[in-house]
């Protein structure tokens, strides 16, 4: 694992693109599906309106058996409230699953993608004994190791070798003139 300090993860964590994880119904389902007492409200005024309406019907028609009115009663209820109960209930409730299922995709999406940075990224705590001289490291055996071997054995960190400018100019003098490679 690769040993980074905080500045990278959060530069890492800025990369991802980390969807509003807090649901948030649409509006038609805000609208249908906000209040138990609307959705109770609106049940009983359409029962209470289309059985008007059919009390009105099997008045206009001749007079029938008993059994008879009361099953055509029935179907008509049943069949003209259904659609009332399914454009202001049962729709919204399908929508409002949808919509969650929906979030709860985008959730795990987002937790996959952070488990994935934070599988590739291990932060280096605590105290770390190194030489004031020699720069070399203590690893938890008691052994010194060069910074180089030390960071290569605990990360996936590889190094190349190059020279800074101020230590160029004090091992290869004859290159330099007034702050000037030749």
């Amino acid at each position: 694992m690769a040993y980074v300090d905080e500045k990278q993860i959060h530069a890492g964590l800025e990369e991802i693109e980390i969807p509003h994880l807090e649901y948030q119904p649409a509006d038609i389902t805000k609208e249908r599906y906000s209040s138990p007492v609307k959705l109770f409200a609106i049940t009983m005024v359409s029962i209470f309106v289309v059985e008007a309406v059919i009390m009105l019907i099997l008045n206009i028609l001749p007079p029938m058996s008993l059994h008879i009115e009361m099953l055509l009663d029935a179907f008509l209820l049943s069949f003209l409230v259904f659609p009332v109960l399914y454009f202001f209930l049962l729709r919204p409730m399908i929508l409002h699953i949808d919509e969650r299922r929906h979030a709860e995709e985008e959730m795990g999406k987002a937790i996959f993608n952070l488990q994935d940075v934070l599988s590739k990224v291990d932060t280096l705590t605590g105290l770390l004994p190194i030489c004031a001289k020699c720069k070399k490291i203590r690893d938890d055996n008691g052994y010194w190791n060069d910074v180089e071997l030390y960071i290569r054995d605990h990360s996936e960190a590889e190094f190349s070798h190059s020279i800074c400018p101020e230590c160029a100019k004090e091992l290869y003098p004859g290159f330099y003139k007034k702050d000037k490679m030749i």
